[in-house]
């Protein structure tokens, strides 16, 4: 069983009457102990951390451990923020989504490049991810990552490498790893009754927009 959405876990335990545990980590040593002993036992579990674990660790270093240590795992596990009162903090969370992915990509493709969440920051002013990896392709980093010279070999790369990077995107939205923004099922409701038409806009791949769109409840169905 892969890592999987909190809701997921809760939603089938409520549906089957049963508890799960939620279990506070601190590092790696009682994250890989709470992991074992939930495979042990046959047991979903959540692991929960705080927003004092996740600064004294890092967050960068946190997910990697968590992506690690997950891998391959046997139950249904999730990660959860514990208690955590500052918004502003959860959404800095948010730069492992597409960040990952896209450093991800470029290691996969052996590219000598990783931004940081400062760079990325400023590589959002470019509109849609082929763009800001065009963005890579100064005569200096093609020298060094043996890029093809030509335009047309450039654009072939960078096909690949987006290609590449949508799957991954896509795949920790399927893992749980990217959680929604709180209240958007709300919103798109209160739309709906307001009878106000609703439409996605952006500049990502289809795939990635799609990817954090949940099944629509059925009062949507219609609409």
């Amino acid at each position: 069983m892969p890592v999987v959405p909190l809701k997921e876990i809760v939603d089938r335990a409520f549906a089957e009457r049963y508890g799960v545990a939620a279990i506070n980590v601190v590092n790696d040593l009682t994250l890989e102990a709470v992991l074992a002993a939930a495979v042990e036992q046959h047991s979903p579990v959540i692991v929960q951390t705080s927003v004092k674990t996740v600064r004294a660790i890092g967050t960068e270093l946190l997910f990697a451990m968590w992506r690690e240590l997950t891998a391959g795992i046997e139950v249904p596990v999730s990660l959860h923020l514990d208690h955590c009162p500052d918004r502003s903090f959860i959404s800095g969370t948010e730069w492992y989504g597409h960040l990952v992915a896209f450093n991800q990509t470029f290691a996969e493709f052996g590219l000598p490049v990783r931004w940081s969440p400062a760079e990325y920051r400023a590589k959002l002013r470019i509109g849609g991810g082929k763009e800001r990896m065009a963005s890579l392709l100064t005569p200096e980093f093609v020298a060094v990552a043996g890029l093809p010279a030509d335009p047309a070999g450039q654009q072939a790369a960078i096909a690949d490498w987006h290609r590449r990077k949508t799957e991954i995107y896509t795949g920790l939205v399927a893992s749980g790893a990217v959680p929604p923004r709180p209240g958007v099922a709300r919103v798109v409701a209160e739309a709906l009754a307001a009878g106000w038409l609703l439409a996605v806009a952006s500049t990502s791949a289809e795939a990635s927009v799609r990817a954090p769109l949940p099944a629509p409840p059925p009062s949507w169905s219609r609409r």
